[in-house]
């Protein structure tokens, strides 16, 4: 196994967790108090037209934002995991996807500060120090 291998595997594994977790999130339930029941209520009968004859309410809105990051993490993570399986794996194309990885979910760690959403912030944060230890400890050359 290269060096940085390992890093770049546990670093894949915990962008899987925090889309599974992320995804048991959104059907964990909301709060029931009564400002968010009426707020709940003004987002599901809220619609917006779109193109194609489409009038998503702001709630649908809401929910697929939610799954589609679920799913996105989920999926980066499995391809990664997917390459690193291979015997050997390329060095130069796990060097490149520990970096594109880095970049990536450190642009979501960014954006979890910004809106102040602490449980990703702290997934994602661990996430990216290892796709970086990973990225500066996998192989430059072939």
């Amino acid at each position: 196994m290269q060096p940085g291998q390992r890093l770049f595997k546990a670093a894949s594994g915990g962008l899987i967790i925090t889309g599974v977790i992320h995804l048991i999130g959104q059907f964990a339930g909301r709060p029931t108090d009564p400002a968010a029941e009426q707020l709940f209520a003004a987002m599901d009968g809220y619609r917006l037209p779109f193109p194609l004859g489409m009038t998503p309410s702001i709630l649908d809105i809401y929910r697929n934002l939610g799954l589609t990051m679920s799913v996105t993490l989920v999926g980066l993570g499995l391809q990664n995991l997917l390459v690193a399986r291979r015997t050997p794996p390329p060095p130069l194309l796990l060097r490149s996807l520990a970096g594109s990885s880095t970049v990536i979910v450190g642009v979501l760690v960014g954006l979890e500060a910004y809106y102040e959403i602490s449980p990703p912030l702290v997934l994602l944060t661990v996430v990216a120090g290892l796709f970086l230890l990973s990225w500066i400890r996998l192989p430059a050359t072939a």
